[in-house]
């Protein structure tokens, strides 16, 4: 049971509850990454750890996460189940994935709860310059830092929107740059997946680091794509 294994269930079920799965979301201008970001009517994310994976690096993602997330859940193999307990924080959630040989199960052991404490400043770096620009437009509130970098407007925004705003405005512009695609990625067959066929480069045209080898990552062991909706 591999990481893709994990991952191709838990973007069936963040799916089936009716948010958009974003792999590989980085946050902290990109030095963590969200294995499955859950974006709808909250922001959470979900951390897997394999059979194979160690916890190493789990306090630091904890961090990351607990940073911008309203919540978060980690998914790991009855292996590491233990280590992850004395980890994570008591709100977040926690889920053991199994395997018969054919199928794999992930069962809920504890719910997430909300955030008590989300970082303002860390969950705006989530937009794009134009994005924060256009909300501070929006609040008359742009004038010094259009034209400035982009963490000038990170901090404007900060300091003329409350908090709900700016998850508000995070979440919509999320979905808005991550649609489903109109047909599967070709690489891993998932709609949800944008890594390769759909948005390789941002709108400046840098390519996203690490995205085409995120999708390789889970290009085995994949379920077939869904059939798209008549007309």
């Amino acid at each position: 049971m591999s990481d893709a294994d994990i991952r191709a269930v838990v973007d069936r079920q963040v799916t089936a509850s009716g948010a958009l799965a974003v792999h590989e979301l980085g946050i902290l201008t990109g030095s963590v990454r969200i294995d499955v970001a859950a974006v709808g009517a909250s922001l959470g994310g979900f951390e897997i750890k394999s059979a194979t994976d160690t916890l190493r690096r789990l306090p630091a993602q904890v961090e990351a996460y607990s940073a911008v997330l309203d919540f978060a859940a980690v998914v790991v193999t009855e292996n590491h189940l233990r280590g992850a307990l004395s980890i994570v924080p008591t709100w977040w959630g926690v889920a053991v994935a199994s395997s018969d040989g054919a199928d794999v199960a992930i069962t809920p052991l504890r719910d997430a709860t909300d955030n008590p404490v989300i970082h303002a400043r860390s969950l705006v770096e989530l937009l794009w310059h134009a994005d924060a620009i256009a909300l501070l437009d929006r609040k008359d509130a742009a004038r010094g830092v259009r034209g400035r970098a982009r963490a000038r407007a990170w901090d404007r925004v900060v300091e003329v929107c409350t908090l709900d705003e700016i998850r508000a405005e995070v979440r919509a512009r999320l979905r808005a740059r991550n649609a489903p695609m109109a047909t599967p990625c070709d690489r891993c067959g998932l709609e949800s997946c944008r890594a390769w066929s759909q948005r390789t480069t941002r709108p400046d045209g840098r390519a996203f680091k690490g995205a085409a080898d995120a999708c390789r990552a889970r290009a085995t062991s994949l379920p077939s794509p869904r059939p798209l909706p008549p007309g």
